[in-house]
């Protein structure tokens, strides 16, 4: 257990130092918040109410739900290579880590980044959409 944990926070920590993962969401982020102010409440037109407000996050979180998938894939799948590049598979041979372990491990540490991530948005959506 602690081998698994062990390999999934040190995934975990890879995937906050890529700097190319975190623009690439902030640049989704300002695009989904550019669209939930510019068409969301430009198409209103009369009085905003809760239900619309609701429906507007409703529907942007959708599409967050829809993209966001496709960049924690992309981002994810270089693990592997990543690993071979930096000697770090040589190492993990050398232990008595099993294969099983070495990848729910990688698998839960990239897991848990990317819904840190997606909630982070997430909020900022809202807080843009409230205010």
């Amino acid at each position: 257990m602690h081998q698994f944990l062990s390999v999934s926070k040190y995934e975990f920590r890879m995937s906050f130092m890529r700097r190319s993962l975190l623009v690439v969401f902030l640049l989704f982020t300002a695009f989904f918040a550019y669209i939930a102010v510019d068409i969301g409440f430009g198409t209103l037109g009369g009085e905003v109410t809760n239900e619309v407000l609701l429906s507007d996050a409703a529907q942007n979180i959708f599409f967050l739900n829809l993209f966001f998938p496709v960049i924690a894939g992309i981002a994810a799948a270089d693990r592997g290579v990543r690993d071979s590049k930096l000697g770090v598979r040589e190492i993990i041979r050398s232990t008595d880590l099993s294969n099983r372990t070495y990848v729910l491990g990688k698998y839960l540490g990239v897991a848990t980044s990317m819904l840190v991530m997606v909630l982070a948005v997430g909020f900022m959506e809202s807080l843009i959409l409230v205010v």
